[in-house]
């Protein structure tokens, strides 16, 4: 007589023959903590560093600091890998008003929108771009919408963003006081 219980060697939908059920489970549930997200974000599922990272500095990080009305942004593009990434394109768009006054690297450029291609960015490697910008009077505190940087690595897109650059009110004040110690920030509204 056949026993009508299920047997522990069977076959699944498409004909692959299961060797029982305890090892079809393990199978088909995969740790999450293993998968790599494409975009190389950091977070509880992908321990791994960003791939790639846009950075900026500003020549005066305060309103009252900017000279001549000018603004120099140095842009900065790291690889964050050991493998290069390809076909690098950093994106800015610059607030109104703003003009172009010399740049390292002339960007692409339609209205506020600007676009550098910076080629391949070997393992562990940077490209910079760096803009001086004319800006209108009065200054603005936002100098644009936050730099984009894209790339392919290892087949995959990957990307990174940086905020808005802003300038402060006030000014640094250079002098040293009676310790030798420089004051980082003057909050006297120039």
């Amino acid at each position: 007589m056949r026993s009508h219980l299920p047997t522990r060697r069977r076959r699944n939908r498409s004909g692959s023959r299961l060797c029982g059920y305890r090892k079809f489970l393990r199978v088909a549930i995969e740790p999450l903590e293993e998968l790599v997200m494409l975009d190389g974000g950091v977070g509880p599922s992908n321990p791994l560093p960003p791939a790639i990272v846009v950075g900026r500095t500003l020549s005066s990080s305060t309103a009252g600091g900017i000279q001549n009305n000018q603004e120099t942004i140095t842009y900065t593009v790291y690889n964050e890998q050991a493998d290069p990434e390809t076909g690098v394109l950093l994106t800015d768009t610059l607030s109104p008003g703003e003009t172009i006054t010399s740049a390292s690297q002339q960007p692409d450029q339609s209205g506020q929108n600007l676009a550098w291609s910076l080629g391949m960015i070997q393992g562990y490697d940077r490209a910079s771009v760096t803009l001086t910008l004319n800006l209108p009077s009065p200054t603005p505190l936002q100098l644009d919408a936050g730099a984009q940087a894209f790339a392919t690595l290892d087949a995959g897109a990957v990307s990174d963003v940086t905020p808005a650059a802003t300038l402060r009110l006030g000014t640094v004040d250079p002098t040293p006081d009676a310790n030798g110690d420089v004051a980082p920030f003057n909050s006297n509204l120039n």
